[in-house]
C-alpha cells in the first residue's frame, strides 16, 4: 500500500513554543486517521518560516518548512477566510492556503491552538510536464522515465568519467581525485599501518569532531559519508524533492544519484559566452533542489559566495559541491 504523502499548513503568532505547534499538529493528524510519518512538509507564510517553533516542530518530524509569500497564499481558495488573518499579515488564510497550495484535497481545515493554526492536505501528484522556467534560459527538463532506465536515458553517459579517457595511455588527468601516483607515499604508509583494524567496525566519532571543529559546527551538523557521491545519494533518497535543478558543466554523480531515485531532474546549462559564469535567475523559482559545484568541474570557474547566497530561500535545499 503506498504511504499516504501530507502537508501540513501552519501559522503561528510570533514566539510560539515548538511543544505548542506540535502538539497541534499530532492533534490534527490524529482527527485525519493520519500518522506523523505520512507528513512530508510543514508550508507556512515566508515571514513566519525561521520562527523557531515552526522549524522546532519541523525537525522533530524530520520534514522541511516551505514557505510562500502572502501574495500566493492570497489566491489560494480556501473555506475558512479570515478577515484577522488579511488584516495582520495581508493574505486571508496562513494554514488552509499554506497546505493547499501542493495539495489537492484538504482532509482536515484549520485547527486552532493558543497561539497557532494548521490544516492537514493531501500532497498533489508529480505530473511529468516541463517544470516553467519564468522566462529564465537555457534551462532542459527531461521527460520522466522509469527509473531503471534514467541514467540510460538521459542524454551523455552520467556514470562515465574522465580517467577511462587515459587509461594504458601516456597521458595525465588532471582531476583531482584520479590522477596517477596517487595516493601519496605518506598516505599510502598511513593505509598499510591500519590494515591490523579492519576487522573491528568503523568509529567515525573522532573524525567527526575534528571536521566540526575546524568549520565551527555543532557536531550534530556534521555527517560522514564515503566520499560526496554517497552523500548525493543520501540527498536524493532521503528529502521529499519535488524539483530538483542542477547546474552543468557539473560533477555527474548528483544527476546520475537523482535520476536512479526516481526523480525528474531540471537542468540549467552555463553558457560559455559568459564564461561559465552563474545567472541565479536562470534557476527557477520553483526549484526545491539546487546543486551546484564550487569550483566547476570541468571549467574550473569559482563561483563568488554573493552570488551563490542568490539562490537560497527557504523551502529550498542547496547543495554547493566544493569536492575539487
Amino acid at each position: 500500500m503506498t504511504r499516504a504523502e501530507l502537508v501540513v499548513g501552519v501559522g503561528a503568532r510570533p514566539g510560539v513554543p515548538a511543544e505548542e505547534v506540535l502538539g497541534l499538529i499530532r492533534r490534527t493528524l490524529e482527527e485525519a486517521g493520519a500518522a506523523a510519518g505520512d507528513v512530508v512538509e510543514l508550508a507556512t507564510l515566508d515571514t513566519r518560516a525561521d520562527e523557531p517553533g515552526i522549524t522546532g516542530a519541523a525537525a522533530r518530524l524530520g520534514v522541511p518548512v516551505r514557505s510562500y509569500t502572502a501574495e500566493a497564499l492570497a489566491k489560494v481558495p480556501v473555506p475558512h477566510p479570515s478577515t484577522v488573518s488579511l488584516t495582520a499579515v495581508a493574505t486571508g488564510s496562513v494554514a488552509e492556503a499554506a497546505a493547499l497550495v501542493d495539495g489537492c484535497e484538504l482532509l482536515v481545515p484549520k485547527r486552532k491552538s493558543a497561539s497557532a493554526t494548521c490544516a492537514v492536505a493531501r500532497r498533489r501528484p508529480v505530473d511529468v510536464t516541463r517544470a516553467s522556467t519564468n522566462g529564465a534560459e537555457p534551462f532542459t527538463m527531461a521527460a520522466m522515465l522509469p527509473p531503471t532506465k534514467h541514467i540510460e536515458n538521459a542524454g551523455p553517459d552520467l556514470r562515465h568519467h574522465g580517467d577511462a579517457e587515459v587509461r594504458g595511455l601516456d597521458l595525465t588527468d588532471l582531476a583531482v581525485n584520479v590522477r596517477t601516483g596517487t595516493p601519496p607515499e605518506w598516505l599510502r604508509r598511513r593505509i598499510v599501518a591500519s590494515l591490523g583494524s579492519l576487522a573491528a567496525y568503523p568509529d567515525g566519532r573522532s573524525a567527526r569532531t575534528a571536521v566540526a571543529g575546524r568549520h565551527g559546527l555543532p557536531e550534530e551538523r556534521v555527517l560522514l559519508t564515503a566520499g560526496a557521491a554517497e552523500a548525493f545519494v543520501l540527498i536524493a533518497r532521503a528529502l521529499p524533492i519535488r524539483r530538483p535543478v542542477v547546474v552543468h558543466p557539473q560533477f555527474t554523480e548528483p544527476e546520475a544519484a537523482l535520476r536512479a531515485a526516481g526523480h525528474e531532474v531540471g537542468r540549467v546549462v552555463l553558457s560559455p559566452e559568459d564564461g561559465f559564469r552563474l545567472d541565479p535567475a536562470a534557476v527557477p523559482e520553483d526549484a526545491d533542489l539546487v546543486v551546484v559545484g564550487n569550483p566547476t568541474n570541468p571549467t574550473s570557474v569559482l563561483h563568488p559566495a554573493g552570488v551563490l547566497e542568490q539562490l537560497a530561500r527557504p523551502g529550498r535545499t542547496l547543495v554547493v559541491d566544493e569536492a575539487f
